[in-house]
Order: structure tokens, then sequence, then C-alpha cells
């Protein structure tokens, strides 16, 4: 209303200072009339009326000037002003029949210019005023022309003038002619002055509006985070709309929750924002989503646009809802809910500028919206790319599967997650390496993974979401061993790498878990680098396994031993011979890794690689097998010494004092399966096959167990 009032005060003025020179451009004439006149030889009659002419316009400049120019509040300025043109055009009805009267009298044209005047100034005016005006000019030229009818006073003629040009006898027809002018001047003039000052204030007005709208979009730009974004929006759209209250609701696509933005109460500050009303829920949000165009709901209590949950949270009876529709490609933000506490019908007019507001809102909120995502992104993939860098410096399996897990995790704010490859031998999908997940659910995955989303995944979809394992039905045929889990969300991405899929990447979130779309696009682009990178570690462990020495122990590899074990069971075959074949795998390996970090465990391996090389003699062969499995062949030997040989290297496991971070003490023991050639058997594999399962026996037994027959 300020603002309005502030346009309306220099509107205003800005037309009275032109009216303003036409009065000075009449005045100058009237001073070159009597130039004409008289001469340069003026009476003082004629020279007093010039100097009244010029006296009367030129103080009133003065006064609208100081008027515009002063520190009074708008609406006191356009007061002020009114009141001074209303006295001016007052003292111009009086100054006008000092004219005529000076000018002939009823025999004086100079009449007309009352009927100019009141033309000219009835713009300015309301129509009370406009009939008080006409009514003075009326009563002033009547006075003036009974004066003469009656002899109380005769009319003073110019110079050109000899005598009275149409006499007395017709003063009166004169003033009933001119009477009778100037009512049908108010007449006809009355009409068109209401509508050319109605145009000028709606004018005005609209104006004003889109002065409101540009500053309403150069607030919204100012702001720096969407919060104060929309109570920004919200405080001025109830200003420029003058409504009762407005809400600003946000609209997130990817859970279909309606959250309140902000909101702006004529009476009052702004309340605290709601909870988000829930999907089953139907609110002025989601109607105008469905309809697309503005809504009228003249009261909650019954419309079908919005449930009694969602009405029970307004104290407005009646509301405009408009869809916000922003970019990139008309993105539905949410809705602007315009309220009134009584019932009201909104007109064309409302709704229009209600739609202008809302799409200047928008755009405004999709600017914020666009540059904090990008933001984000920026941040997600610059914190990837890190990831990724340290994940490209070590390809080996052993380190590189908990690495992907861990960095997929952080990146993307789970609590759990687990990698799972494709054995394309097998045809089965194996767990490689997990966080925060049970091997009873491991196991139940890897028997009924074709039940699971995995198998989507990895068959037909790039990627699953399921932001509550309790509302989604495809998780109903594993609700029971999701519930002993006891995660309530999880996303699974598959790992792609040249058209060939190897496995796939999950994520659990311990409670219901909407991934953004940003989210969803940053973990495609990590699993397919993660693919990338499993893609070259198979091909590192290809060139790995064509060497014959392990790289982070410096024992014999696999390769080797496979070599070694088909020699020595030739030999043993030709000479008689027989000799042993010991599998052993550390026990608690696992935990120092949890607890210690892969580069500690890979330490350990290193030591224990050292202390079982110092304990054998040096015809025997230890190799690494992989992970924390190794391998002694010991030629010319019986099941006897294999047997005592088995215990010294468990004893020299057992006190090996490891080095572990942070003065940590701490020992390990190994379980170990023993399987000779020939009495075993004497093809390699076979005999392989023998002790690895003498080793998984004894490990499924007490820790540091020895197995060396089938029983």
């Amino acid at each position: 209303m300020m603002a309005t009032m502030q346009k309306s005060s220099s509107f205003f003025l800005a037309h009275v200072r032109e009216n303003q020179k036409l009065r000075l451009l009449g005045a100058s004439a009237l001073v070159l009339v009597f130039l004409l006149m008289y001469g340069v030889n003026w009476p003082a009659t004629p020279l007093w009326l010039s100097m009244a002419a010029f006296g009367v316009v030129l103080p009133f400049s003065f006064i609208y000037r100081a008027i515009e120019r002063s520190s009074l509040p708008p609406e006191q300025q356009h007061r002020q002003a009114l009141r001074v043109a209303f006295a001016q055009a007052s003292l111009d009805i009086l100054f006008i029949a000092l004219l005529i009267h000076f000018s002939g009298g009823y025999d004086s044209p100079v009449a007309l210019l009352y009927l100019i005047l009141l033309g000219s100034v009835s713009v300015f005016f309301h129509l009370r005023q406009i009939i008080l005006l006409n009514l003075w000019a009326m009563g002033v030229y009547t006075a003036l022309m009974q004066a003469y009818i009656q002899g109380w006073l005769a009319p003073v003629y110019l110079p050109s003038q000899a005598q009275d040009t149409l006499g007395l006898d017709f003063a009166s027809l004169i003033w009933i002619i001119y009477l009778i002018a100037m009512s049908a001047n108010w007449l006809v003039i009355a009409p068109h002055a209401i509508r050319i000052r109605a145009a000028w204030n709606e004018a005005d007005q609209q104006k004003n509006y889109l002065d409101q709208l540009l500053g309403l979009t150069r607030l919204g730009l100012e702001r720096g985070d969407l919060p104060n974004l929309y109570q920004t929006l919200a405080d001025e759209i109830r200003a420029i709309l003058d409504a009762d209250a407005v809400y600003l609701t946000r609209w997130e696509e990817d859970n279909a929750q309606v959250h309140q933005g902000a909101s702006s109460h004529r009476y009052g500050p702004a309340r605290p924002a709601l909870a988000p009303l829930g999907k089953h829920e139907v609110s002025l949000t989601t109607s105008a989503l469905r309809a697309g165009k503005p809504l009228l709901v003249r009261d909650v209590t019954c419309s079908p646009y919005l449930s009694q949950t969602a009405a029970q949270r307004f104290s407005e009876t009646s509301f405009l809802a408009v869809p916000l529709y922003g970019l990139p490609e008309r993105r539905y933000l949410g809705a602007l809910l315009i309220g009134s506490h009584a019932p009201h019908e909104f007109s064309p007019e409302e709704i229009e500028r209600a739609q202008q507001v809302a799409n200047v809102a928008a755009l405004l909120i999709s600017r914020m919206s666009l540059f904090h995502e990008t933001q984000y992104r920026a941040g997600l993939l610059e914190q990837m790319a890190g990831q990724i860098t340290l994940l490209t410096s070590d390809l080996r399996r052993t380190t590189l599967l908990p690495s992907i897990v861990e960095s997929a995790r952080t990146l993307l704010d789970a609590q759990r997650a687990a990698l799972h490859l494709y054995d394309p031998l097998s045809k089965k999908m194996d767990c490689r390496y997990s966080v925060g997940l049970s091997e009873d659910y491991l196991k139940f995955m890897a028997e009924h993974f074709e039940a699971s989303p995995e198998a989507a995944t990895f068959q037909e979809q790039k990627f699953v979401l399921i932001p509550d394992v309790g509302r989604d039905e495809r998780t109903s045929p594993l609700r029971g061993i999701i519930a002993r889990e006891q995660f309530r969300a999880y996303a699974v991405f598959a790992l792609e790498a040249e058209n060939n899929r190897l496995g796939t990447l999950s994520l659990y979130w311990d409670e219901p878990h909407a991934i953004s779309s940003i989210d969803v696009a940053v973990g495609q682009l990590f699993a397919r680098r993660a693919a990338a990178m499993l893609q070259s570690a198979n091909l590192y462990e290809q060139a790995t396994a064509e060497s014959l020495t392990d790289a982070l122990t410096g024992l014999p590899n696999r390769r080797y031993l496979d070599r070694r074990l088909s020699e020595e069971c030739e030999r043993a075959n030709r000479s008689g011979r027989p000799f042993a074949l010991l599998m052993i795998d550390l026990d608690g390996f696992k935990s120092i890794n949890d607890t210690f970090g892969h580069a500690i465990g890979d330490s350990v391996i290193q030591q224990v690689g050292a202390a079982l090389k110092q304990s054998i003699r040096s015809t025997d062969m230890v190799a690494r097998y992989g992970g924390d499995e190794f391998a002694v062949i010991v030629p010319e030997t019986d099941r006897e010494s294999a047997i005592r040989l088995a215990e010294k290297l468990k004893s020299v496991l057992a006190s090996t004092k490891l080095h572990l971070p942070r003065d940590t003490q701490r020992y390990i023991s190994a379980s170990i399966g023993i399987a000779l050639c020939p009495p075993d058997s004497d093809d390699p594999q076979r005999l392989f096959e023998l002790a690895d399962q003498r080793m998984f026996r004894a490990k499924r037994q007490v820790p540091g167990t020895i197995v060396f027959d089938g029983n």
C-alpha cells in the first residue's frame, strides 16, 4: 500500500507540473493580448491583471515542488498536493471572473475559459471535487452576471470595443446560455474524467505491481540459501497480493512427499514448518500437480483437493493453489498457496497475478536449486575422483575389493555395503566382500539370489532403488531375513565393463532412505569406474599368475605350487618315496584386517611367510596359495614326520609376535590339513583337494587343529 501511494503521488505531481506549464503559457498569452491592445502605455488595471495572472501560477509551482521534495510520507504528499490543486482551481475560477469583467463583462468571450479550465483539471479530482468546482464556477459567474443585470456593476471594455456590443438586454440570455454550456460541459466531462482517472489508477497500480515483481526478483537473487529464499518469497508475495496467508510448499520427486518450504501470515510471525505429509494423504500440492493449473478452494473442510488431515493443518478457510513449474523441463517444484481467513471468491485478475508471481518464484527457486545441485554434484564428483585415485593405486583383489566397498559406502553415506561378483564357471553370484552384514544373510542371498532385486539389476537394469523395504513388494520373498538384518533401505548398482556385467555393488541404510537422482548418477558412475578397475584387476591377476613369485611375500605362488606338486607326484611314483602336502590357513586373520586395515594385514602375511620359510628344510618348499593360505611341500617324508612338522609350524606361528600398530601384541594360530602321496593319492589335483578339505575341516574345529586323515 505504501508503494502504491508513493507511485500515485509521483504520478499526480508530474501531471500537475504539466498543467502548470499550460497555465504559465496562458498568462503569457494574456500579457501579449494586453500589449497588443494598449501598447507600452498600459493602464493600471490591465497591468494589475497581468501581474495577477503570474501571481496565481508561480507561487503554486513552488508549492508543488516543495511538497515533492519534502520528507512527508507518500500518502500525505498526495493529499496535500490534491488540496493545493483544488485551491488553485478555485482561485483560477475567481481570476477568470476578473478577466470577464475587464474584457467586456457579459459581452466578453473569456467566459469560455470556464469550460476549458474545468475540462483540463477534472482528471485530477474525485467526482465530489469535480461537482464542487463546477458549482463554484457557476456560482461565481452567476453572481457576476446578476451584478450586471441589477446594475450593481458595470463591465470594463477593452480599447478596441467602442461600446456595449449587445446591450444589457441580452445579459440574462448570455448568462443562461453559459450556465447551460457549463452544465452540459460538466455532464459530458464527468463520465470521461471518471474513466480517465480509473484508467490512470489502473495503470499506476499495474506499474506498481510490475515494480514489486522486479523488487521480488532482485531480493530473490540476493538470497544465498533455499530456506532464506523460500521465506523471503513468502513474505514478499503475501505483501504483493495483499493476502491473509501465503504458503510455499516443496515437492520431492524422489519420494513423492510434500514439505512446507515457508509461510507468511498477516497476523503474527511465521509458524514453524509442518512435518511432511505421507504419500497416501491428498494435499493441495499433489492436487495442483495432477490438475496442472490453479485450483480454487472455497472451504478446506469440504474440498476434494485435500484430505481432512491436510485440511486440519490450516487455520485459513479459502485457498488458491498455484502449481510451481521450474527448470529444467518444467520440473514440478511444489505449489504457491494463497489463503484467506474468510470465504473468498478469487477473481480472474487475482488468479492471473498469482500465476505471474508464481512464475517468478518458480524461476528463482529453480535457479537456487540448480546452483545447490551443481555444488553438491561437484562435491560428490570431487570426492569420487579422490576415492578412485586411491583405488587405482593398488589393483590386487585382496585390497581392491574392500577399498571399492568402503569408498562406495563413504561416498553415498551408507551404513552397510556388499560387493557380489559373478562366477561364470559356477554361474553363481558370490559375495566377495561386505561391511555390516551377517554371514547368515550373505549365505541366504547366495542361495536365493534369483529372487532378490540384485538379480534384476544384474540381468536387466542398471540400478535398483528400494527406499523402504517394508513398503516395497520386490522384497517380499526376503522380508524374514531382512527383518533379522534390520536394515530399512538399499540400492543396487550393476558393475559393467565393456558390455560385460561383472557383478553388483549394494549399499544399505539403517533407516528409510530416498536416494536422490544426483546420488544415483554418481553411484552409477562410481560403479562403472569400479567395474573397470575390477577388469583391470583381473588382467593384473592373470599377469601375476604367469609369474612364479608372490609379489607380497616373495614366496612361490600358486602357479609354481601347481608345477612343483606335479613334479613331486611324478618323482614319488618313480622312486616310491612318499612326500607330504600341508595346507595352512591362518585363524583370526580377518579380525586383524578389520581392526587394523589391509596394509597391516599384508604385513602380517609377510611376517607369517617369513616365519614359515625359516622353519622348514632347504629341500622343502613353502608357497603362498592366496589370501591367508599357505602350502608346504615336504619331500621324502612319512605321515608321522609330516605331523611333527605341522606341530612345529603351528608352534612357530603361535610364538611369533606380530608387529601391529599401537603397541598391540597378538599371536596367530593356523589350521592345517595334511595329505600324502602316494598313500592318499598319486594325482596332483586330487592330492591338493584332500589337503584342502582337511584344512577346512580343521578350521571348522578348534583353532590350531591339524587334520591328517579322512576321519
